[in-house]
């Protein structure tokens, strides 16, 4: 196995294919001072859980300056000409639920929760339903389609643009948006692409504000109006508009980037693993942990990043005040001290609760259970749907976007073959071959 010294983080396609610099950090320094960005790489899970355990020692107010490698550069005030536009443009947003520590962050916390309520998820998985139906629609005629594009990218959007209240025919610029926030995430992202995010973020601003007061006005219990009365049941100051804007934003980007990543990889799984689909089918029981064994094995969020408070020694190595931490979250999950044949897709897995693909402690992922809700939904009805899905390309053409802090498949190209009791009585294979 390679030193980690041999690695080189810059390099793109490391960042696109991080797995065996993991690796060998977790065998030999798992945790590491990288050399070339002065960042200490949490890659072990107990190690992850301990630092994370401490907000008061690793906090979540990053400089994102710091973070630009990892994390792309942040929308945030600590930029004079980023706050000027977005001044300029309407509001500057506080850091809600991300870049904050306790005792701001639970307030936050407890009201997004209340939103996002096992009650509020169950009321929406109708339109969940509904709306995975249509997705699947382009699928049935057995053509080669890109799942990533035609499926995974519209389904959280729907939903997402369904918490606000807003008409899927805001689906083109909200995700336009989307996709201009995604591409500062690489980590050699132009100052110029940077700014057309902020552009991006504002216009943003605009489109949830406007939301925002048609609610006050007329309330429609949507969730985004759960979101602004949530504080008569939790007890805390009411959400202010830039704090609204602030949490709707993180759930417009975050929340679709990560889900739509993990129904990406849930369909790649299924494609390239036939007799897992064909198990799922007969056991629909294993549709739970089948999906949790999509998210510890291809975290959504592959790493993170903390900022060290004070002086604090964690795995034996001393990190000093004010030093940048990356949190593994991608090589945790794959730490054969936490899950044996961690590199293996094993449905059921023994540890199944273990996992930290929805993150850890205080700032676990607030929308998993949507998040759940989704890809369940959708794995049971391809099963309905589909008698066999298979991968167009070889499975070493599959290729991953070049940042390191997401685990993203650029493309999913899949064949579907629709079950004869399904829609149609068409002929089922007939139709195949006038399509190849």
């Amino acid at each position: 196995m390679k030193a980690p010294a041999d690695f080189d983080f810059l390099d793109p396609q490391l960042q696109s294919n991080p797995l065996e610099f993991f690796a060998a950090l977790r065998t030999q320094a798992p945790v590491y001072l990288e050399p070339r960005t002065g960042a200490y790489f949490i890659t072990r899970a107990e190690d992850i859980r301990a630092a994370v355990g401490q907000p008061e020692v690793f906090s979540n107010q990053v400089d994102p300056n710091v973070f630009r490698v990892c994390q792309g550069l942040s929308l945030e005030q600590r930029d004079p000409e980023v706050a000027q536009r977005l001044k300029a443009k309407g509001w500057l947003a506080p850091h809600t639920l991300l870049f904050t520590d306790p005792p701001i962050h639970g307030r936050y916390r407890r009201l997004v929760m209340e939103a996002l309520s096992p009650q509020a998820v169950r009321k929406i998985e109708p339109l969940i339903k509904a709306q995975i139906d249509q997705y699947l629609t382009p699928f049935d005629s057995g053509a080669t389609v890109d799942f990533l594009d035609q499926f995974a990218q519209k389904l959280p959007l729907s939903i997402i643009l369904n918490f606000i209240g807003a008409s899927l025919d805001n689906m083109g610029r909200v995700n336009a948006w989307t996709d201009q926030l995604f591409s500062t995430m690489m980590g050699q992202t132009s100052r110029e692409e940077y700014l057309k995010s902020v552009d991006a973020v504002a216009e943003m601003y605009q489109f949830v504000a406007g939301r925002v007061e048609e609610i006050r006005q007329q309330p429609d219990g949507s969730l985004l109006n759960i979101l602004m009365s949530a504080h008569e049941v939790t007890g805390d100051a009411p959400l202010t508009l830039e704090e609204l804007l602030s949490i709707c934003q993180v759930l417009l980007v975050a929340g679709h980037d990560s889900t739509r990543q993990s129904l990406t990889s849930a369909a790649c799984v299924l494609a390239t693993h036939p007799e897992l689909f064909e198990r799922l089918n007969s056991q629909r029981e294993l549709i739970k942990p089948f999906v949790e064994e999509v998210v510890r094995m291809f975290s959504p969020a592959n790493v993170t990043s903390r900022f060290t408070l004070q002086d604090t020694v964690l795995g034996g190595v001393h990190i000093p005040k004010h030093s940048p931490v990356f949190i593994c979250w991608g090589s945790g999950n794959r730490d054969e001290q936490m899950f044996a044949g961690a590199d293996e897709f094993r449905c059921p897995r023994e540890n199944l609760t273990s996992h930290m693909g929805f993150g850890h402690g205080i700032h676990f992922c607030a929308g998993m259970r949507l998040a759940r809700a989704e890809l369940s939904h959708t794995i049971e009805a391809m099963l309905d749907r589909y008698s066999e899905i298979t991968l167009a390309i070889e499975p070493e053409e599959l290729t991953y976007a070049p940042a390191i802090n997401l685990r993203a498949l650029t493309s999913l190209p899949i064949r579907c073959r629709l079950r004869t009791h399904h829609g149609s009585n068409d002929d089922v294979s007939a139709r195949e071959a006038s399509v190849s």
